[in-house]
């Protein structure tokens, strides 16, 4: 008797699990309110359900509830006190709430658990948010100005601009500083001499050493991440910081408590599409890509802490009227702008790191100038086209974007 009732539990088990599956297909085509509802109804036949708990957790974060966010992984941490992504959750989200030791409990225990891993991964950003938790809240030595989106956003376009203003140091992807593109800290602390060992060299100075990002400086920055932005305006002695390093990922494991303002760069869905096919490696397919453009920037959106502004700021109507965009965007970051400075003019001598190579070889090209055309030039296959823009139809994050970015930037 004993062991039909197993049976009879564990196909009843199977078939919730394939409705988890459903929902997971309706959550890659964008159709997270579907999506919710398949899993709800699975964790309602099932309360114990760690794929239906997981998935809506990390829904209810997407959509900024945060609240629900923490009570969902407190109930899969409870079931699966070994899963370190569940841990990394909950720190994150009791030091949003103002728990402070709450998150460090649950950071300490994310970072035992979590193997070695890349710097926006699951230990690098426990073990980050512990030592910063340990290390206690201080203000950086200079402001923060963060650029996220999706790779090919035109963030390498942007940092340069602004970087030009004369109260900015643009450091571009900074975590290149550090890790190689393999994401692997590279090289021995302390070391000696001029091999970057894989990391990447600054765009100015080459394979020549930079007076700026030192090997020295690399190698205790490796060391000791705590503060990472502060140590990096430390050294260009600047009073405005700007990075490129984009991704939810990295800039929350960077700095967890979010000191920083945030420009949420984007792309139509259609011109983003066209710039990853660009890459070596380009994603195999835009479903799939729309489904990680629309959790990234929900994640910049709603799940990512900012203790300053957050800017929309959309790509394509930026690259119409540049000049109009970039005096508003500063002033919405309170940047100062000198009387008669040209606001198109590229300063060529910028130490950065990281970036788009097309943007790179435009401006060596054109010794610091470089032609901003007003349209995305790269047309699409017909068929991923379609795709796309059946996409962009219903995407309630591009259309968040959008709004964001009219409400900032209306008149320009």
């Amino acid at each position: 008797m004993l062991e039909i009732l197993r049976r009879v539990a564990g196909r009843r088990h199977a078939r919730l699990n394939e409705r988890v599956r459903a929902g997971d297909a309706l959550e890659e085509d964008g159709r997270w309110s579907e999506a919710r509802s398949v899993y709800t109804k699975a964790l309602a036949r099932e309360p114990e359900n760690v794929s239906a708990l997981r998935r809506l957790a990390g829904l209810a974060q997407l959509e900024g509830q945060a609240e629900e966010a923490l009570e969902l992984w407190q109930r899969l941490n409870d079931l699966r006190p070994e899963r370190p992504d569940a841990c990394l959750q909950l720190a994150r989200l009791h030091l949003h709430a103002g728990h402070a030791r709450e998150a460090l409990r649950f950071a300490e225990r994310a970072a035992a658990l979590a193997p070695e891993g890349k710097p926006h991964e699951i230990a690098h950003r426990a073990r980050n948010l512990r030592d910063h938790l340990v290390r206690g809240i201080r203000p950086l030595a200079a402001r923060h100005v963060a650029i996220g989106g999706m790779s090919f956003c035109g963030s390498t376009l942007l940092g340069f601009l602004l970087g030009s203003l004369p109260a900015v140091t643009n450091v571009g992807e900074s975590h290149n500083l550090v890790y190689s593109r393999h994401g692997m800290r590279s090289g021995p602390a302390g070391g000696s001499g001029s091999d970057l060992g894989g990391m990447a060299p600054c765009s100015s100075c080459g394979a020549q050493p930079c007076p700026l990002w030192t090997l020295a400086f690399r190698h205790a920055l490796a060391e000791e991440p705590v503060d990472w932005y502060g140590k990096l305006a430390t050294q260009a002695g600047t009073p405005v910081l700007l990075s490129s390093d984009k991704s939810h990922a990295k800039l929350s494991g960077l700095d967890p408590f979010g000191r920083h303002d945030l420009i949420v760069l984007f792309k139509s869905p259609s011109a983003a599409w066209a710039s990853a096919r660009r890459r070596p490696r380009p994603p195999k397919e835009p479903s799939r890509y729309m489904t990680r453009w629309e959790r990234e920037y929900a994640r910049l959106l709603h799940d990512l802490p900012v203790e300053g502004r957050r800017v929309v700021l959309h790509f394509d109507a930026f690259r119409r009227d540049p000049a109009a965009h970039l005096r508003r965007l500063a002033e919405l970051l309170e940047i100062p702008i000198p009387v008669g400075h040209d606001l198109l003019a590229i300063t060529p001598d910028q130490h950065v790191v990281g970036g788009n190579k097309y943007t790179h070889a435009g401006l060596r090209a054109e010794g610091g100038e470089l032609a901003i055309s007003a349209q995305d030039r790269h047309t699409l296959p017909a068929d991923e086209a379609e795709a796309i823009a059946a996409r962009e139809l219903r995407s309630p994050v591009l259309r968040e974007l959008r709004e964001g970015h009219a409400a900032g930037f209306d008149g320009c």
